[in-house]
This record gives C-alpha cells, structure tokens and sequence, in this order.
C-alpha cells in the first residue's frame, strides 16, 4: 500500500511540474505576443507621421515654386 501510495505522490509531482512548466511558457508567450503588437503599433505610428510630414514637405515644395519639385514631376 505504501508503494502506490509514494508512487502516487511522485506522479503527482511530476504532472504539477509539467503543468506548471507549460503555463509559464504560455505566460511568456502571451507576453511576448503583447510585446510585438505594441512594438508594431508604434512603428505603424511612427511610419504615418514620417510619410505625413514627407507629404507635408512636398505641398509646402510645389506651392512656394520651388523649380526643383516641378522638375521631377
């Protein structure tokens, strides 16, 4: 009786072990996906405003007459 029963203590660690080591690495994962699409919000943000103040540069260009923009187009 006492065989099973200290076998089924061990077994018992062991699957509160696996357990416990595949939610940490969901956690971890979780985190990292969270991480990325904020990374990927942020590089979207800051892409807009470069193409924004490029088109604003470019207006500013053709409406001031400047010779070189008229060239190009």
């Amino acid at each position: 009786m006492v065989p099973h029963y200290l076998t089924g203590l061990v077994y018992s660690a062991l699957v509160q072990s696996y357990a416990s080591e595949h939610s940490a690495r969901m956690e971890a994962m979780d985190s990292a996906t969270r991480n990325a699409e904020e990374m990927i919000d942020d590089l979207s943000l800051e892409l807009n405003h470069a193409r924004q103040s490029q088109i604003t540069q470019e207006i500013a260009e053709i409406i001031s007459g400047n010779p070189d923009q008229g060239a190009s187009l």
